[in-house]
């Protein structure tokens, strides 16, 4: 049996649909849940003129149901989609995306972040000038998955996806991962100290040029990242930093970072946070010189850290290993403590996020599971878009044997994931501009 292909139409980057305010109308979908949670489909505030309403006008992939995901028979089984998809993206089968050239950000507390700048048609573009672009195009920051990295394909097919686009993009390695130089006693969490660092390279890169003086900043995060990428623009409400993401999107991401951590417990779950385990004692291993002589935690708090790596190495599972060091290196008891400070689900108000951010879940996620995604404050928040899919697994996606998030047989086509995110983008580029005209 053929599966069936996506019918989604992009709208690419000139073709977002400008209607002035008073013809605005309410949109029409196919594809909006109007009551309950945890359905297939998509959740947003219908007023008129929001940024989101826009969106759903103006994206086929949203109106209507014949061009939303269409997962074939074989994918339709969270496990199944996750594992296909890996070994679609494993060895030469991964996307060869753009190329990038690496930035070495050195940070006030000695520590290095590695920042992968894409190339643009082969050429160096770590300086605006090296690889000029229009102010009004945004710059696309990217984060990957738990130890991920601006090698993974998903990320690699996203930084071709903007190019196709005519957007700059880069990829930011937390610390430790894309085997970057670690130079001092830190690595990443879901939240403290990984959105000051998003922060710090953001600033960086407009004082650099690579990022122009008034060109927007718009950000992606799948998994871990994408939770990163959550609190970031969360915490912008409140924080009102210099410089801030202006559109988001995240992938797969956790949103009760607890719950996700109960749902790896069991077989066959628990294979997977065995396998991100021994990927972060890996990380870890390599660096863990730079831990030695560290009492004081990221708080500031002298005697409150006490770096144990026998406990680290002995990790079986993700909350093995949060205990061991994420937790009480980022100032928390425990890693209950720090799993219900750093997740962003409950965050999502009728006011918070005030950019507008688009929300990717798959429902049978085995990995993060669906527990926490903001489905209810997407009815009353315009700038939310909440888009969930039956089917996707972890970081799937798959429409085809050749098709899926990061993964294509022919490098020059887009998965429906990439689409829905670069289409989110675009009209909010058109809104920014309506709204600065």
């Amino acid at each position: 049996m053929a599966p069936q292909q996506p019918t989604s139409e992009p709208l690419g980057p000139q073709s977002v649909i400008v209607v002035s305010e008073e013809k605005f109308e309410h949109p029409r979908s196919e594809l909006r849940v109007e009551t309950g949670t945890h359905k297939e489909g998509i959740y947003f505030s219908s007023r008129p003129s929001s940024v989101v309403s826009r969106f759903v006008r103006a994206c086929t992939a949203m109106r209507e149901r014949s061009s939303f995901l269409r997962t074939p028979w074989w994918a339709r089984n969270g496990h199944v989609n996750t594992l296909v998809a890996h070994m679609f993206r494993a060895g030469s089968k991964g996307h060869p995306g753009e190329g990038y050239d690496r930035m070495l950000l050195r940070t006030d507390d000695g520590g290095t972040l590695s920042v992968d700048v894409t190339r643009r048609n082969g050429v160096a573009s770590t300086t605006a000038s090296a690889s000029p672009c229009a102010e009004d195009d945004p710059f696309v920051l990217m984060i990957a998955g738990l130890g991920g990295s601006s090698a993974d394909p998903y990320a690699q097919a996203m930084t071709s996806a903007c190019a196709r686009r005519g957007w700059r993009s880069a990829v930011v390695c937390m610390r430790g991962t894309g085997q970057g130089p670690v130079t001092s006693g830190r690595l990443f969490s879901a939240r403290r100290g990984s959105t000051d660092d998003l922060r710090f390279v953001m600033a960086e890169l407009k004082e650099k040029g690579v990022i122009g003086e008034n060109q927007p900043i718009f950000g992606v995060g799948w998994s871990l990242g994408g939770c990163i990428m959550s609190n970031t623009v969360l915490e912008q409400d409140s924080l009102d930093p210099a410089v801030k993401i202006e559109c988001a999107a995240s992938l797969g991401a956790p949103y009760d970072l607890h719950k996700s951590s109960e749902l790896l417990k069991p077989f066959p779950n628990r294979v997977y946070s065995q396998r991100m385990a021994q990927g972060l004692v890996q990380i870890l291993r390599t660096v863990a010189h730079n831990f030695d002589g560290v009492t004081t935690n990221y708080l500031g708090e002298e005697g409150k850290f006490r770096f144990d790596p026998d406990a680290c190495y002995a990790s079986k599972s993700i909350l093995d290993f949060d205990e061991a060091l994420t937790a009480p290196f980022f100032g928390f008891g425990s890693a209950r403590d720090y799993y219900d400070y750093s997740s962003p689900g409950r965050r999502f108000t009728e006011s918070s996020p005030s950019v507008p951010t688009l929300v990717i879940s798959a429902l049978d996620d085995p990995v993060v599971g669906n527990v926490g995604i903001p489905f209810e404050a997407a009815r009353e928040n315009e700038n939310l878009l909440v888009v969930a899919t039956d089917c996707g697994g972890h970081l799937g996606w798959c429409q085809s044997s050749r098709l899926g998030c990061g993964f294509a047989s022919d490098a020059g086509e887009s998965s429906w994931t990439e689409d829905v995110v670069c289409d989110f983008f675009a009209n909010a580029l058109d809104h920014r501009a309506g709204t600065r005209g």
